[in-house]
């Protein structure tokens, strides 16, 4: 009798621990998730933690005001407009009524109030809580009329540019009682005619 209780009693032992170890691994499943439904109610109409755009922390703002930050933003760094250097002489190309660039404000916030919740829940819970972590970079969405800028900054700097010499032609007679001849022309130089 006594090997027989001797059998069945690490049996029991290990039923123990096994028991031990699940009740431990569901309490911290239901903590992680408690923290994660908890933050996710608690930001329900704001931005969640650890969300960035262009150098701004938009944490717990909501989307208006993260588009009125950002718009600041663009002001304050662009309102006196942009400085191109080019031959030693630098100007400055205005951008009046953000004809040249433009910071898609709207969409950058949409972006930055989608992040984490843009996904299916197991995966939008799990990312709200590293988010403070991993601090998530909203990429910036602009607009960029290159032509106009092209047009502006050529006639800033036309006066810096040397005109070009024009190609001229030059004619060599091969044989004249044939009428044979090769007419060439001269490369254009960059300089002042």
């Amino acid at each position: 009798i006594k090997e027989i209780k001797e059998i069945i009693q690490p049996k029991k032992r290990r039923y123990r621990w096994l028991i031990i170890t699940l009740v431990i691994f569901f309490v911290v499943l239901l903590s992680i998730a408690g923290a994660s439904f908890g933050l996710a109610y608690g930001y329900q109409n704001k931005i969640y933690p650890g969300v960035h755009a262009n150098g701004l922390d938009l944490s717990g703002m909501t989307a208006q005001q993260a588009t009125k930050i950002i718009d600041g933003k663009d002001k304050q760094s662009f309102e006196k407009g942009f400085k191109f250097t080019y031959k030693g002489k630098t100007k400055t190309i205005t951008n009046e009524d953000n004809e040249i660039f433009e910071l898609n404000s709207e969409i950058i916030a949409k972006d930055a109030f989608e992040t984490g919740r843009d996904k299916n829940i197991v995966v939008n819970q799990l990312y709200i809580l590293v988010l403070p972590i991993i601090k998530h970079q909203v990429e910036i969405d602009y607009k960029l009329d290159k032509n106009l800028l092209k047009e502006k900054l050529s006639q800033e700097f036309a006066i810096e540019e040397k005109l070009a010499k024009d190609a001229k032609p030059i004619i060599e007679i091969l044989d004249e009682t044939e009428q044979l001849f090769e007419i060439k022309f001269e490369e254009s130089e960059i300089g002042e005619k």
